[in-house]
C-alpha cells in the first residue's frame, strides 16, 4: 500500500511538471468560464461582487444585535467572511459537474484533465480581486485603524490559501461526482452546509460553549483561512500560528485532492 501511495505521488508531480505544455489552453478553458459568468455584464457583477455585499448586509440587520456585538465593525466581520465563501462555494457548485458536462470532449481529446476543474477555480479569482479591492476601500473610508503592510501581505497569503484549497475539494469532488452520480443531488446541500459550520457568519470562539463542538468548528478549513485574515483587520497583527494552520490545512487539502484525483483519474473516461 504505502509503495502505492508513494507511485501516486510520483505520478501526481510528473503530471505537474508538463502543466505549463498546456498554459494556452488552460488559459483557454479560463475565459471560457468568465466569458460565461460575464456574458452578461451585469449578471456577473450581481453574482460575484453584490453578492456577498448583500449577503453581508442581509446577515447585519438580521443578527447584528445578538452575534455582532463583540466585534467594532460586523458588518467588516462578514463581509470579509463572505468574500471568500462566495469564492469557495461558487467554484465547488461550478466545477462539481464538469467531467460529466465535458463528457464528449474528454473522450476525443487528451489533456491533463485536472486543467478543467481548476479552471473554475482560476476564473474566481476575478471576483475574489474585485471584492477584496471593495473591502479594501471601505477599511479606508471608514477610517479603520490598520497595519497596512501586514493587512496586503496577508490578503494575498490568504488568497494562496484559499486557492489552495479550492483547487483540492474542486479536485475531489469532479471526480467524486463521476463515481457516486447520487451525490449530484446532495451535495449543493453539503455546500451549504458549511457556511453554517464555518465562522463566516460567527465567531465560534465567542457563541459556541460546548468546548468540543467549539474545537470541531474550529477545524473548518474556512474557518481557519478566515482567522489570520480577520486578525490582521480587528488586532492590527499577523498571527504566524495562524498563518501556519492555514498553510497546513490547506496545502494538505490540496495535495490530497490531487492523488485522489491521479488515483480516481485512470478509470474516469470509462465511468462517463
Amino acid at each position: 500500500m504505502k509503495g502505492y501511495v508513494v507511485s501516486n505521488r510520483s505520478k501526481v508531480i510528473e503530471e505537474l511538471r508538463s502543466l505549463p505544455q498546456y498554459k494556452e489552453l488552460f488559459l483557454t478553458l479560463v475565459w471560457k468560464n468568465l466569458r460565461l459568468q460575464y456574458q452578461s455584464v451585469v449578471l456577473g457583477l450581481i453574482w460575484g461582487v453584490v453578492f456577498p455585499l448583500l449577503m453581508s448586509g442581509i446577515f447585519f440587520f438580521a443578527l447584528g444585535s445578538r452575534l455582532g456585538s463583540d466585534f467594532s465593525d460586523y458588518f467588516i466581520f462578514l463581509f470579509s467572511g463572505f468574500i471568500f465563501w462566495n469564492v469557495f462555494a461558487s467554484s465547488l457548485i461550478q466545477s462539481a459537474n464538469c467531467m460529466i458536462q465535458e463528457h464528449e470532449m474528454l473522450k476525443k481529446v487528451y489533456f491533463p484533465r485536472l486543467l478543467l476543474p481548476l479552471s473554475f477555480v482560476a476564473a474566481k479569482l476575478l471576483d475574489l480581486l474585485i471584492t477584496l479591492v471593495i473591502l479594501t476601500g471601505i477599511l479606508v473610508f471608514i477610517e479603520m485603524d490598520i497595519h497596512w503592510p501586514a493587512y496586503l501581505g496577508v490578503s494575498l497569503l490568504s488568497v494562496l490559501f484559499l486557492v489552495l484549497m479550492a483547487a483540492g475539494f474542486c479536485l475531489s469532488f469532479s471526480v467524486l461526482l463521476v463515481r457516486f452520480r447520487g451525490l449530484q443531488v446532495i451535495y449543493p446541500i453539503i455546500i451549504q452546509a458549511i457556511i453554517f459550520t464555518s465562522s463566516v457568519i460567527y465567531e465560534s470562539n465567542l457563541t459556541i460553549e460546548n468546548e468540543v463542538i467549539r474545537f470541531l468548528f474550529q477545524l473548518n478549513p474556512i474557518t481557519v483561512i478566515l482567522k489570520p485574515f480577520r486578525e490582521v483587520i480587528f488586532f492590527g497583527e499577523i498571527h504566524f500560528t495562524s498563518l501556519f494552520m492555514a498553510f497546513c490545512f490547506s496545502t494538505a487539502i490540496c495535495f490530497s485532492g490531487l492523488l485522489w484525483f491521479k488515483l480516481e483519474d485512470k478509470n474516469l473516461i470509462d465511468r462517463l
